[in-house]
């Protein structure tokens, strides 16, 4: 059945039901400070594969991996971007 499900990512991983499709993402705050959340429309009977992202600075250099951008979150005074990295 396909559904909305919110994820923690944690250390930059998540595991998800395969073909998962990310809708939103936000930092929010946590009992450990911020945490970056996913919203995704899944089909919860698929079996899960682990996703890996990554978070940039307005101003970073970025990774020469393979990603998607995924969206841009607005901390405090800070900017971070959102990207999943793509098994190549």
């Amino acid at each position: 059945m396909k559904t909305i499900y919110k994820y923690i990512v944690k250390y930059g991983d998540v595991m998800l039901p395969k073909e998962a499709i990310v809708v939103k993402s936000k930092v929010e705050r946590g009992e450990d400070g911020l945490i970056t959340t996913l919203w995704c429309f899944v089909e919860s009977e698929n079996e899960l594969e682990k996703r890996v992202f990554d978070i940039y600075g307005t101003g970073w250099d970025l990774s020469d991996q393979h990603t998607i951008y995924m969206g841009t979150h607005f901390v405090e005074y800070y900017v971070w971007h959102l990207f999943e990295i793509l098994s190549k």
